[in-house]
C-alpha cells in the first residue's frame, strides 16, 4: 500500500467557513431580489382575497351559519315528510300524495324565510335557492294537474337560464357537501318506473 511519507491528508482539514463564498453575478442577485418581492406581493394578495371572501361571502355559495342551521333543521323535517309519502293507489290518491309532498316543501321554505328577510337578502344565493324550491313546487303542481286531467304525465325538473336542472344549481349553492339535497322523490315522482302512470 502506498504511504504518504508525512504528506498532509487530502483535502487538508479546514473549517468550512474559511472558504470564500462563491461569486454571484449582479444580474442573479437582482433576479433573486425581484423574485422575493413578487412572492411577497402574491402572498399578500392571496391573504387579502381570503379575508375579503371570508367577510363578504363567496358568490353563489350559501355561507351564513345561522341560515345554514335553520336550513338543515327544516330540510330534515321536509325530507322525512316527502320520503314517507308514497305515490300509490288510484290517480286521485297519487295526486293527493304529490300535493302533500309539495306542501311539505312549501312549509320548509316558509319556515326558513320567517323572520329572516334581511339575512336572506344579505346572503343572496339563499334567495335564489329558495326560489328554486318554489319553482320545483310549481312544476310538480302542473304535473299533478296533467296527471289528473290526462291520466298520464311526465315530470320535468325546471331548468335554470343555462338549461341545467335547478336541483343541480341548488347543490352548487353549498361550499362542501350539501346541507339540503333535493330528495330523489321530488326529482323523479316515480323512481325506477315502478308506476304504470
Amino acid at each position: 500500500m502506498f504511504e504518504s511519507r508525512g504528506l498532509p491528508d487530502y483535502p487538508p482539514p479546514r473549517n468550512a467557513w474559511e472558504y470564500p463564498p462563491p461569486p454571484i453575478s449582479r444580474r442573479w442577485k437582482w433576479v433573486a431580489i425581484l423574485a422575493g418581492l413578487a412572492g411577497l406581493a402574491g402572498g399578500s394578495s392571496l391573504l387579502v382575497t381570503a379575508i375579503v371572501l371570508g367577510t363578504s361571502g363567496a358568490p353563489g355559495i350559501i355561507d351564513d351559519e345561522d341560515l345554514i342551521r335553520v336550513i338543515e333543521r327544516e330540510c330534515r323535517t321536509m325530507t322525512e315528510s316527502v320520503e314517507s309519502t308514497r305515490l300509490i293507489g288510484s290517480l286521485p290518491q297519487q295526486a293527493r300524495a304529490i300535493q302533500q309532498q309539495n306542501r311539505a316543501v312549501s312549509r320548509m321554505v316558509s319556515a326558513i324565510e320567517r323572520g329572516r328577510a334581511q339575512a336572506i337578502r344579505e346572503d343572496r344565493p339563499t334567495e335564489q335557492w329558495l326560489a328554486d324550491w318554489r319553482a320545483i313546487v310549481e312544476a310538480r303542481n302542473r304535473f299533478v294537474l296533467e296527471l289528473v286531467e290526462n291520466g298520464a304525465a311526465s315530470f320535468d325538473m325546471p331548468l335554470d337560464p343555462d338549461g341545467v336542472p335547478v336541483n343541480v344549481r341548488m347543490e352548487d349553492a353549498w361550499l362542501a357537501e350539501s346541507s339540503c339535497d333535493v330528495p330523489s322523490v321530488l326529482v323523479s315522482p316515480y323512481p325506477d318506473d315502478s308506476s304504470d302512470v
